[in-house]
């Protein structure tokens, strides 16, 4: 998650303050030593460890931050929502309480047998790795219904 948020902000040329999670801290810490030790200078990336109430209303409602991204869950996200819109009304990016789909178009025939068979071992590992909590984590399928059955049968056999 880091890196997601990291990366395209610091390719932009961007300054990082970053409030990590609460069971998460180290690895965080970790992460911007690595951005320290790769050449960057000091204060491009600033971790802010703490809780939500306090570190995380901090940087939503500071006045000298144009931009809060957040991935949560959505009671929260009303939360940063509205203090980063009473603050400087700041550009807010959410990434709240969702499920990752797996979509399945029905060109996807062609190599049935091989594609499905790789798919789903691909999603059940994914799936089980996160436990399916990550909001990332595959939890459903969307596949055409003309090729709802085929699908069924090979997920039951």
């Amino acid at each position: 998650m880091q890196a997601w948020k990291l990366g395209p902000a610091l390719a932009m040329g961007n300054t990082v303050v970053m409030k990590c999670a609460e069971q998460t801290p180290l690895s965080a810490l970790h992460v911007a030593s690595l951005i320290k030790e790769a050449g960057f200078p000091a204060g491009v990336v600033n971790i802010v460890p703490g809780f939500g109430p306090t570190a995380g209303q901090a940087i939503t409602t500071h006045m000298d931050i144009d931009k809060v991204a957040f991935t949560g869950s959505t009671e929260i996200g009303r939360v940063v929502m509205t203090a980063a819109a009473q603050s400087n009304v700041k550009k807010v990016t959410l990434e709240l309480g969702g499920k990752s789909p797996n979509i399945i178009f029905a060109d996807a025939d062609s190599k049935f047998q091989t594609f499905i068979t790789d798919f789903l071992l691909i999603c059940f590992v994914s799936a089980e790795i996160n436990r399916r909590h990550a909001s990332s984590a595959e939890s459903f399928f969307l596949v055409p219904s003309t090729h709802k059955r085929k699908y069924v049968v090979f997920l039951v056999v």
